[in-house]
């Protein structure tokens, strides 16, 4: 792919590399997971774990921060897509398809008045979208195989996925997500509407944020696994330092996510709240 990696399974120091399983037995997790894909969805499992990334992290090949900046590369190509009005890849990655939306969202915002909106959005995914190739470089269209197209890299390529994850966490200064989420229970799901559950959502966000001695500033919206759409809420404490909080809730029709979205985006921008650079 002209990556330029000549290490091969070797370390720079000239020694063998020995590839360890993160968890005991993953080759037949990784192997349970690719022959029963469709019931994992089922189960309402986290699907994104069948991709070639989740199996690079089962094989202990990629670390839990290098997939979530695959993760978000996926999801960063497919809303510029979105926005874009591209055409559907034929991809074959779970966090591709879960972020890039339906397909006559614009149709709806024309509908409802709120095309400005619209465009702020694609302005932005457009933005983060330039960001990340020119992070990537020569990388980009390496990445995109692996995390997009879901491609099973070389094990002499593995190196040079490394580095182009490793470039992506820097340019948008990604951290171990270890945050506390809320997802919403079933029975408040039948009870409200699904604007009434958004600005729930966002009130409960900016609660835990408060109770942390931390004022929310910044904001992005968008989906952070099958089935859920949320909010990722920034802010910062009395000594300076950046606090984030999650909040999600639960989306079962795939045509509602946009309108799920733009509804998030109204209930923060009413609180405030700026859009989120990174």
């Amino acid at each position: 792919m002209g990556i330029g990696v000549s290490a091969g399974n070797r370390m720079p120091s000239g020694r063998q590399r020995v590839i360890k399983p993160r968890h005991a037995g993953a080759n037949n997790i990784a192997k349970r997971i690719a022959d029963n894909f469709k019931v994992m969805l089922k189960l309402g499992m986290d699907a994104r774990w069948a991709t070639a990334i989740g199996k690079l992290h089962l094989m202990g090949e990629l670390t839990e921060l290098e997939v979530q900046a695959a993760w978000r590369y996926a999801e960063i190509v497919a809303q510029h897509d979105h926005f874009l009005n591209t055409p559907r890849r034929a991809a074959k990655s779970q966090a591709y398809e879960i972020s890039r939306g339906e397909i006559d969202e614009l149709e709806r915002h024309r509908v409802a008045g709120t095309v400005d909106d619209y465009e702020r959005r694609a302005r932005r995914a457009k933005k983060r979208h330039d960001r990340a190739d020119k992070a990537l470089a020569d990388l980009g269209g390496f990445i995109n195989t692996v995390a997009v197209d879901n491609g099973m890299p070389a094990e002499n390529s593995i190196p040079a996925l490394k580095l182009g994850l490793g470039r992506l966490i820097a340019e948008f200064d990604m951290r171990v997500y270890s945050e506390p989420a809320a997802v919403e229970n079933r029975q408040l799901e039948r009870a409200l509407d699904v604007k009434r559950r958004v600005t729930l959502a966002v009130e409960t966000v900016d609660g835990w944020l408060r109770d942390d001695g931390a004022v929310p500033e910044t904001f992005r919206e968008g989906a952070a696994s099958e089935g859920q759409r949320g909010v990722s809420v920034w802010g910062r404490d009395r000594t300076g330092n950046l606090v984030k909080r999650l909040v999600l809730i639960r989306c079962r029709t795939s045509e509602i996510v946009a309108h799920i979205d733009s509804l998030f985006v109204k209930a923060c921008q009413a609180k405030g709240w700026k859009d989120h650079v990174g």
